[in-house]
This record gives structure tokens, sequence and C-alpha cells, in this order.
């Protein structure tokens, strides 16, 4: 025991000194020399402050530098924190400089737009009323790094297509003497000068000048910002960090200079939301890293390292030499490998073209399966949408509409729209070969459950009965499942309204039969046949219908040689042709064609009613050869499911249709239906 005692106490011990011989981290805090008289020297100080307590027990070191020290300091990641102009700090993002946070002052509302710079000319200059009249003119600035001394001036050049390096005459820099540029423009010295906003005003102030001695050229209106300017305006100054700072020391510090009040002037810390301003700025003037990767920046790498690339050239092409001698040896040696596996990939190729056709054949097995689901499916919530939609509207028109009524409505649209999703989502993922989802369930629960949203939908105007001799479970997908006995008791409903039966019932019963379940649903009608319909009317009907729904944006022209009959489904037909015509004007509309035609041509040939449609839009030979294949598709993400059902219908009335190009270059679509004799 006192062994276990003594290894404890030593363990202890051990962590102790380490923890008391670990000296506390030394982070260094580069300041720009130019930031204090810009800013405020309180303002500077109460930063330096706040950082200091925010890295304790770390101590800080405080470097004020020169602008081409601190970007060196930066760049060779020998300073954690830094503060220096937006610009200086996104210049170097690429090497891991992040801007922190950005400095906000009472001269600018917005902390995205603080920053700029003023061109300013001698009053009475004439000849100077625009950036295009200082092109070959003397200028004066701060240096050629500062920002709103210089670099913002040169964007706004750049900006009205000029090139920023050779646009004045001659530049004379006079680093912080900001007074001497002033200077030298009223002593004719320099045509032009540029300051930073905001410094005119600070000028005017210490009566070094006053503004009726100046010109100002290009003057900006910003209501966010108080001061002259000349360029747009971009983010303040900032503070900066490198990767080599921990993320919770970071973190402390924003928290810190964030809550920091605002101190001199009404400076304070805030974050800038968008730096796209001064990356499109560095991107003109080709600085920071996109002066990095520039020709000339190449070049001047290439000379630095002439020895080294003469070097490697050498060997790549020794290399290259060698390469060549042994891929001759090889491909002479190989030539008839690779003509037998050349052989081999074209029957790769043909057995998978194979496999593509088949799997096609097995898609519109599918679609042929489904395609009366989407037509039952989507008929039932569209209607029930289209009933709430017409008892709103007779609400509203007849004064009785309440908060009531409209959330009723609302929330059946709400409840038949969601259900019309589901079945389109369900029936994408059939034609895309994706499983359902199967359970064990019982029987009458499903079909119970299928019957109460049968009569939510329809009302009780049907009497649905349900007889079960015994439980009966089976392994299905629910929703599918209930889909299936909610379209059959639609059906049997529907049919029961047309013929104006009136006692509609229907009987349900579920049994057992061996290993199967069997589930019997009748009702006490009986079945419509089919109709002899006037082909004009139907598509009379349909162009009606077409230019409802789509409003009056194509001109459909309809042409009838003499009346045809045949025998249809009345409904069926006109979806088909509501489908032709959105098809023709969607594709029309995409074309951007600017008047928009569609003619279609009703007449007998032989045994056969024959019906055109034509676009004067343009499709292409190869497209038209591919809409005669199933679930094809011309839109990016369509499954052809449209032509599908088109084909499918004119097909089970022992009709044909066939895709040809007009002679106008657009889509000929030709339906060939047999002819039905009209009877007296």
């Amino acid at each position: 025991m006192k062994k276990i005692v003594r290894l404890i106490s030593a363990v202890i011990c051990f962590f102790q000194l380490n923890v008391q011989a670990e000296e506390p981290k030394e982070y260094t805090f580069a300041i720009n020399s130019a930031v204090t008289p810009l800013l405020h020297a309180a303002f500077i100080n109460e930063t330096i402050k706040t950082v200091e307590r925010s890295v304790a027990p770390a101590k800080l070191k405080v470097l004020y530098v020169e602008l081409p020290e601190l970007e060196r300091l930066i760049e060779n990641h020998q300073t954690d924190f830094f503060i220096s102009t937006a610009a200086t700090i996104r210049r170097y993002q690429d090497l891991g400089a992040r801007d922190v946070l950005t400095a906000s002052s009472p001269f600018s509302k917005n902390p995205n737009r603080s920053e700029g710079s003023l061109f300013i000319v001698k009053a009475g200059r004439s000849d100077i009323n625009s950036i295009s009249d200082l092109k070959d003119k003397r200028a004066a600035a701060g240096r050629p790094t500062a920002f709103g001394m210089y670099l913002a001036a040169m964007g706004e050049i750049a900006a009205d297509g000029y090139d920023p390096k050779t646009f004045f005459k001659s530049t004379q820099f006079y680093g912080l003497n900001r007074d001497q540029i002033i200077k030298d423009v009223l002593d004719g010295k320099a045509d032009v000068g540029i300051l930073r906003a905001c410094y005119l005003e600070d000028a005017v102030n210490r009566k070094v000048v006053t503004t009726d001695q100046l010109k100002f050229i290009n003057l900006k209106n910003d209501p966010e910002h108080i001061c002259l300017h000349s360029t747009r305006l971009y983010p303040n100054w900032s503070f900066g960090s490198n990767p080599s700072v921990p993320p919770a020391v970071l973190s402390a510090v924003a928290a810190g200079l964030i809550a920091q009040k605002p101190v001199g002037i009404g400076l304070y810390w805030s974050v800038a939301s968008d730096f796209t301003a001064i990356d499109n700025l560095l991107k003109s003037l080709q600085l920071g890293s996109y002066q990095r990767f520039s020709k000339e920046w190449f070049w001047q790498r290439i000379i630095e390292y002439r020895f080294w690339v003469l070097g490697t050239l050498a060997a790549f092409a020794l290399l290259l030499i060698h390469s060549f001698i042994v891929s001759r040896t090889v491909n002479i040696k190989t030539q008839e490998l690779k003509e037998s596996l050349k052989r081999e990939s074209q029957s790769f190729h043909e057995a998978q073209e194979a496999h593509r056709r088949l799997m096609k054949m097995q898609r519109a097995a599918v679609v042929g399966q489904i395609s009366s689901l989407i037509a039952h499916e989507l008929n039932q919530p569209l209607a029930g949408i289209k009933l709430y939609a017409r008892t709103l509207q007779r609400a509203k028109d007849s004064g009785t509409l309440t908060e009531d009524k409209l959330g009723t409505a609302l929330a059946e649209i709400r409840t038949d729209a969601d259900l019309a999703a589901a079945i389109v989502e369900r029936v994408r993922s059939y034609a895309k070969g994706a499983r359902s989802e199967r359970v064990s369930s019982e029987v009458s629960e499903l079909v119970n459950k299928a019957v109460r949203e049968f009569k939510r939908q329809s009302g009780e105007r049907v009497e649905v009965k349900l007889t079960q001799a015994q439980p009966v479970h089976v392994i299905v997908n629910p929703l599918e499942f209930e889909l299936v006995i909610i379209n059959l008791l639609r059906n049997a409903a529907q049919a029961l309204q047309e013929l104006g039966v009136s006692n509609p019932k229907v009987d349900l019963t579920i049994r057992r039969s061996d290993n199967s379940a069997m589930i019997t649903i009748e009702d006490n009608g009986h079945i419509e046949k089919e109709t002899i319909a006037k082909l004009s009317e139907l598509v009379n009907k349909a162009v009606r219908e077409f230019k409802r729904q789509s409003g009056e944006r194509v001109e459909v022209k309809l042409t009838q040689a003499q009346p045809v009959h045949v025998i249809v489904n009345p409904l069926e037909f006109e979806l088909v042709i509501i489908n032709l015509l959105r098809n023709a004007a969607q594709a029309l509309q995409e074309l951007g064609v600017s008047n928009p035609k569609v003619d279609l041509t009703i007449r007998r040939s032989d045994n056969s009613a024959m019906i055109t449609i034509e676009d004067n839009g343009h499709i292409e030979k190869e497209t038209i050869a591919k809409l005669s294949e199933p679930t094809n598709s011309t839109k990016a993400d369509g499954l052809g499911l449209g032509l599908q059902i088109v084909r499918s219908i004119i097909e089970n009335h022992g009709g044909k249709i066939s895709f040809s190009q007009a002679t106008s270059g657009g889509l000929r679509v030709e339906i060939r239906l047999p002819v039905q004799e009209e009877t007296k």
C-alpha cells in the first residue's frame, strides 16, 4: 500500500514540475506605423490592452513597423496578429492571413464601405473634369502600397479601362506627409493629388487648405459615408491573424475586441462581411496572389532559379530520350496485344450496348404498368384542389368567406397537394428502378385506413361495406397498397356517379385462400363503353383547355378538310392532345421563338384518321430519333413518361404515333387512328 501511495505522489510531482517548467507562449503583434496617425492613438492603445488580456498568461510583443516590413512579417509567418489596411491582409490570404475584424468609424455606417480615395486638383483647372482628363498628368500620392492614398485610386482608373501602370506621366510619393500632397497641387508641382477619404476634412479643420482652393474629380454620392471620395468604398483598417494562432486564443481575442467600447473619435471593432470589392481591386491591379501567379512573377522566378531550371530541363530531356527508346521497343513487341485488347474492348462495348437496350426495354415495361397510376392517382387530388378553389371563389363572390372556411379549404388543398407530390415522387422512383420498403401488415388495418382516406376525399356519397372472415397478414409497402385500394374505390365511385345510381354501394371482402390474401371489390353499377366521338370536337375541346391552362402565349391553328369520327375514350384523347401541345409550347419557349405557332390538321386517309401537330421551332434529327425510344426525354430531368403515356393511349386505341421534322424545321407529330363510320 505504501508503495502505491509513493508512486501516486511521484506522478503528481512529475506533472506539477512539468506545468511549472512550461513557459507561457509569446505572441507577436505587428502594427502598421501609419495606423496611429490615420486612426487614433487611444484606439490602438486600447486594442493592445484588449489583446494582452485575451492572450494572458502568454506575453504579447508589440511591433510598430513600416508597411514593407509588415508585409515581410506576414508573408514569413513571423507575426501572429497584425493591424493594417484590409487590402494588405487580403493580399496574403493565400498564404494563410485572415481578416478577423474591421475598424468602424462614425464617418461610415457600413463597415464594408468605409475606405476610399479622393482625387484633388487646383481650383480653376478647366482642363481636368473627369478621370479621363487625368491621363498623362503628374500625380502626388502616399506610397505605392498605401490603400487609401494610392491603390483605391488606381483601382478606379483600372475600372475605367485604363492601364494603371502607364496612366500617369509621373507619380511623386510622400509616405505619410499628406499635407505635402496638397501643397504640391496648390503650387502646381502636381496636376492631381490622391488623398485618403476623410483626410481632406481633417486638413480643412487644421487650416491647411480651404475647399474653395481645390477641385474634386469623379465625386461619388454615398449616403452611408459623410466624407468626400472619388472611388468606390472598401472595408476599413483591419485586425488580422496568421494560422499560428490557436482557434481558442483567436476566439478570445475577437470576443474581447468586439466587446471593446468606442474610443477616441468613436472608433470600434466590428465585422466586415463583404471583401469582394477589395478582391476585385487586387485582381485588376495584379497584386497579392494575383501577382504571385502572373506572367511577370513567373518569369522573375525563372530568372531567379535559372540554374535549377536548366538542370531540371536537361535531366527531363535525357529522361524523354530514354523513354522514347524504351517506348518504341515496347510498342513493337506489344502491337499484337493492343490489337487483341482492341477487339476485346469492342466486344465489351457491344455487350454494354445490348445491356443498355435491354434495360430500356425493362423500363418501358415498368412505365407501361405505372402510366395508368399517374392518370388515376393525380386526378383526385387535382380535382380536390379545383373543388376547394371554386368553393373559396364562390364564398368570396357571395361575401360569405370566413376565417374558418378559408383555413379548412387551405388545409384540404395543402393535403391534396402533398398527396399529388407524393404520387409523382413514387412514379419517378418506379421509373428509376428504386426499391420500395416492404413490411408485414394486417390487411384489414391497411384497407380501413384507405377507406377512411377515400371518404375524406370524396365525402360519404358512397356506402362502403367491409367484410373479413379472419385476420390476414401480408408483406407490402403500406403507402402503395393504400393507394391501390383508394384508386379502386375512387374508380368505382366515379363510375356509379356517372351512371346516376341512386344508392351507390361498394362491397369490400377480405379472405384467405390457401397461401394468398384475397381482396374483392364490387359495386352495384355497370361498366361504360367507349363512345363514337367527332374528332374535331375533341380536338377543339383540348385546345380550349390548353389555352385556359397556358394562356394565349402560343397561337394554335386548327384545319380540317372533312368531319372524321373515331372510337376513343374522350378524356384520354383530350389528355393526349393537351400533352403534345404543352410539349410544343415548352420547346418554343426554350428556343426563344418570338411568334410561337402550332398548326393542327385533321384529315382522313383511307380508313384512318390523321392528326398532325407542327410547331415553328427547330429540332435536330438525332433528337427526333430518340423520341421513339422508350422512357427517353429531351428534358434534363425528365423520364420520358409523358410521351410514353401518350404512346400507350394511342396504341391502346389501335393507333400509331410517329415523329419527324417539319418543312419549317420544327417537330412534326403524326397520330393515326382507325376511322369509325358515322351511324345515322
